[in-house]
């Protein structure tokens, strides 16, 4: 807008000439512009966002509603013996399941050994994770009657679980009170 205020006159540049060919200014490029920057063409939101971690469509309902369905697919056909550590959903799986036992303490002991194990979390940060994780899945686990007996219920409320409590999928910075559940990449 500042260039062309600059080379062309108003009623130059909107005339009908100049909507169906190039037009040769009719200015000498002198004058100085009307138009004045008061920021960022966006009122700075993208600066913001970039600085606070923000990416587009990250975190949004739709990511969520797919990450669970992964996260649910993933873990079918596979037992809670077999679960793979490494896997972001049979850590979630087994957090959720140890959340239904009524003496935890040694299921939580053997799933912090076993997360270290795989790599994606350090002896650090094994415990706040589990803990975090447990404390968000609690409430689940006292409105059930028990673990799910069957697959298709233990994914239905696996899915509610990621659904309804999307940080557990730590994709995105926190910069708040809230625990961060990122982990490390796949070894």
């Amino acid at each position: 807008m500042w260039a062309w205020q600059a080379h062309y006159s108003r009623e130059r540049w909107e005339s009908f000439e100049a909507r169906m060919a190039f037009l040769e200014p009719d200015l000498d490029g002198t004058k100085k512009s009307e138009a004045h920057c008061y920021g960022w063409p966006d009122g700075g939101v993208g600066v913001q966002a970039l600085q606070r971690g923000w990416d587009p469509e990250l975190g949004s309902e739709e990511e969520i509603a797919f990450l669970a369905a992964v996260a649910v697919r993933e873990t079918e056909g596979v037992g809670l013996n077999e679960l793979d550590y490494a896997m972001r959903s049979h850590m979630l799986l087994g957090v959720l399941s140890a959340t239904f036992d009524a003496e935890r303490g040694p299921r939580v002991e053997e799933l912090k050994r076993r997360f270290v194990e795989a790599g994606r979390l350090d002896k650090d940060n094994t415990e706040p994770w589990i803990r975090e994780a447990a404390a968000v899945m609690e409430p689940y686990a006292r409105n059930c009657n028990g673990w799910p007996s069957s697959e298709s219920a233990r994914g239905t409320l696996l899915r509610q679980v990621l659904m309804e409590n999307g940080q557990l999928f730590g994709r995105w910075k926190v910069y708040s009170n809230e625990f961060s559940f990122e982990l490390k990449p796949r070894p």
